[in-house]
């Protein structure tokens, strides 16, 4: 990341961060910027800037780029611009994020999150990598540990088969009580920044548990593909 500041400042190209969903802690810092302490010119806002109790966006500038608008006129906005009420919950979602410790929670929670994935990805074949910052991560199902090769196809037809390995994951996640996202072969951990170590843990035992039934896809699979 700071190569690429580096890059945009000997070339004058703006550097532009999307932290709409990495913003207001999710990655155990303020901003994920701040992880490599770089200041990006231009920074998108929005979901957790007010809990998501209300739509609302925002984009922040450097001040190199805001003095550029001090005499020259720039034409932006939406029907609903500043609303005032979504932006009083955003005022009083930051304050909490403060008050109550959140930041530091995600940050501190993010290691133990990451060490016990990384139990998770020794122990299910069907794991090919974690990764992840603060409480933010996410688990890569794979036909094979070797090749990375994704248990679901990155296509629009993966959404049409209502017998995917994926969909039938979080169907078994959802009976143990364990809402989660998936994106193709990819199952996303994002839980909300006040959540508790056991209440950490009890979730990953759930995808533990679960991530039984991607193994035995995996291995029946190969068990057919040899047979055949």
């Amino acid at each position: 990341m700071r190569r690429l500041r580096a890059i945009c400042d000997d070339y004058d190209m703006l550097l532009i961060y999307d932290e709409v969903m990495t913003g207001f802690g999710r990655t155990g810092e303020w901003f994920a910027a701040y992880h490599w302490d770089v200041e990006p010119d231009i920074m998108t806002l929005s979901k957790a800037i007010n809990n998501g109790a209300l739509p609302l966006g925002a984009v922040m500038i450097s001040e190199k780029l805001a003095s550029f608008f001090e005499d020259k006129f720039l034409y932006a906005g939406l029907t609903q611009f500043g609303n005032p009420v979504a932006c009083a919950a955003a005022v009083a979602a930051i304050k909490i994020y403060d008050q109550e410790g959140l930041i530091e929670n995600s940050k501190k929670l993010g290691v133990h999150l990451l060490e016990q994935l990384d139990i998770i990805k020794q122990k299910h074949p069907s794991v090919g990598d974690v990764r992840g910052l603060g409480l933010f991560a996410a688990i890569e199902l794979v036909k094979d540990k070797q090749t990375k090769e994704p248990i679901a196809p990155w296509t629009v037809e993966f959404y049409e088969n209502k017998h995917s390995v994926m969909k039938k994951l979080v169907a078994t996640l959802k009976e143990s009580g364990l809402y989660t996202y998936t994106r193709w072969n990819i199952l996303f951990i994002c839980p909300p920044l006040c959540i508790t170590q056991d209440e950490l843990t009890w979730g990953l035992a759930r995808i533990d548990e679960a991530l039984t039934l991607v193994d035995n896809a995996i291995g029946n699979a190969k068990g057919s593909l040899s047979h055949n």
